[in-house]
């Protein structure tokens, strides 16, 4: 007689909630690595953003020590971007396009303190758009204050240049606006940071200055 406990014991199959249980982990934990993987991208971005940032801060002092000042900046004369602004050009009033500017881009041509200008990794949104719509944004505040000297917004500007510097640079950052967000890009904040990247000779990085209200 063939003893019972020897006997083959067939295959139980998944019941329904168990299947769903596996289910339900594998996908938090797709939920978990999707979000480190834009978390990464992110940061990845900001660091590249602050590299290429550092180059041009080179270009822009190596042209202040043969001119004396540095180069003056435009409104992007493209409607999708008119209060963007970029360097080189002239401003001919406070939010209106520089229809006049014709392209040169003062650290490029004719001197070559730069090979090209980089373009802002978080700029991807304005594919389509002329190259320097996709470049960092610059602003010479004390060209802003002989340019725009009767302006209402003047005394900003003058706070900005005693603050920040004779310019700053700017990185829209992950949310794809600015610099109007008013708040230092954190890494901690990752994917869902509306924080810009900022850099002014008197503040480097990561420090914003908050404008006066009035």
């Amino acid at each position: 007689m063939r003893d019972s406990r020897f006997q083959p014991v067939g295959r139980r199959a998944f019941t329904l909630i168990e299947l769903l249980i596996v289910v339900a982990i594998i996908s938090i934990l797709a939920g978990i690595a999707l979000v480190n993987f834009l978390d990464a991208q992110v940061r990845s971005k900001a660091s590249r953003a602050k590299a290429d940032m550092k180059t041009v801060v080179t270009a822009l002092e190596a042209y202040a020590v043969d001119h004396g000042s540095y180069p003056t900046y435009h409104y992007s004369n493209v409607p999708q971007a008119a209060l963007e602004f970029h360097i080189g050009g002239q401003v001919p009033g406070f939010g209106l396009p520089d229809t006049t500017w014709d392209g040169r881009n003062p650290l490029t041509t004719p001197i070559g303190y730069i090979s090209s200008m980089p373009t802002d990794p978080f700029a991807a949104h304005k594919g389509g758009l002329p190259p320097e719509v996709r470049e960092y944004m610059y602003v010479n505040w004390n060209y802003a204050l002989q340019a725009l000297a009767t302006d209402p917004h003047a005394p900003t500007f003058a706070y900005a240049a005693q603050h920040y510097g004779p310019y700053r640079l700017h990185s829209r950052g992950p949310d794809g606006d600015g610099p109007d967000s008013g708040t230092p890009y954190d890494p901690t904040n990752g994917t869902v940071s509306n924080g810009d990247i900022t850099y002014g000779p008197n503040t480097g990085f990561d420090r914003f200055v908050p404008f006066p209200s009035s």
